[in-house]
């Protein structure tokens, strides 16, 4: 849209044209055969990052990159679809997916300290900033608790009031109580 169309400038116009002027020119265009000979004569020199690359032929530093990786970048021709190459592949990637099962299975972890450690979050790792569990300085063990309901003991990072059997207990109970109630509502 040019510059004073709508008869006034507003600002979320604005934004949409410095939002549009970021996109390359030839998204989502097709690959011709020159672009791929630029490409692979600039990425075979390799005095240019994927973005630099980018610019120069009007692509996005992802594209680049998709391309290198879709095209044979020593020679001309495009990859072809191999029905043999996919059936190795799926025979790998099932091995892979085997193998992980087998190393989850046997309980193998890199580090056998952050099962017990205070410190250790699964999301975000080690909350104490040590980048190997087994050499950590900051090591705590993990603090047992007592349950409110049934009096036992059990092992959890964050504090809780019940254990996870009466968790479960009390959430079945609820969940009995709400049915009961639903039913009567209803009646």
């Amino acid at each position: 849209m040019e510059l004073y169309g709508l008869g006034m400038e507003y600002d979320w116009l604005k934004e949409k044209r410095k939002a549009d002027a970021l996109i390359p020119v030839r998204k989502a265009q097709k690959w011709t055969p020159e672009e791929d000979d630029r490409l692979r004569a600039m990425f075979r020199r390799g005095d240019m990052t994927y973005a630099e690359i980018g610019a120069v032929l009007g692509r996005s530093k992802t594209a680049v990159g998709h391309r290198l990786t879709r095209t044979d970048i020593w020679g001309t021709a495009e990859k072809k679809r191999d029905p043999e190459r996919f059936q190795r592949m799926a025979l790998y990637i099932r091995l892979i997916t085997a193998l992980r099962f087998q190393v989850n299975a046997l309980g193998y972890e890199p580090y056998w300290q952050k099962a017990m450690c205070q410190h250790w979050s699964d999301a975000k790792g080690c909350t104490a900033g040590c980048a190997d569990c087994d050499s950590c300085t900051q090591f705590q063990r993990i603090r047992p608790q007592y349950c409110r309901r049934c009096g036992g003991e059990f092992l959890e990072r964050e504090e809780s009031t019940f254990c996870p059997r009466c968790r479960t207990m009390r959430k079945k109970q609820a969940q009995r109580k709400w049915a009961v109630l639903r039913k009567r509502k209803g009646a």
